[in-house]
């Protein structure tokens, strides 16, 4: 064989094996596009539910903000005042109801007065005053 028929024939087998690798690269490559398309698709999949997610996040936060505002808007209607035992309280309870409900606890028996009240005068839109016929430590809850 010559120098140049041994070339030729290790061009050729170089030639097969280098068309070897170029298939073997291509089908690597195929499976690392599908490889890819799947982490993709995941990508998608996963954006689409935290999508989902925020926007449960959000209709939630938005009920808890209706919550919160129902509950100062209920507090802002309700105020309580503790005095000690004495026949004249002043409450001052800055609701802006001349004629709120009142209700008068003993805080000695914690039951409701219901007799020996003389008097509840209602000041101003802001403030009343409760007259007891004896002096009694009470808990005044004025709503309205």
């Amino acid at each position: 064989m010559t120098t140049a028929e041994g070339d030729i024939d290790t061009l050729q087998a170089n030639a097969t094996t280098l068309q070897t690798e170029v298939t073997n690269a291509r089908n690597a490559f195929g499976s690392l596009d599908a490889r890819l398309d799947a982490v993709d698709a995941l990508i998608v999949s996963n954006n689409s539910s935290i999508t989902g997610r925020m926007t449960i996040a959000e209709a939630d936060i938005v009920a808890l903000e209706g919550i919160a505002s129902t509950l100062t808007s209920e507090k802002a209607t309700k105020y309580e005042y503790t005095g000690a035992s004495s026949t004249n309280h002043v409450v001052t309870h800055n609701l802006g109801n001349q004629f709120p409900s009142v209700t008068i606890w003993d805080t000695g028996t914690n039951t409701v007065v219901l007799t020996g009240i003389t008097s509840i005068t209602a000041d101003t839109a802001n403030q009343l005053t409760v007259v007891l016929g004896s002096a009694k430590a009470v808990k005044i809850v004025v709503q309205g």
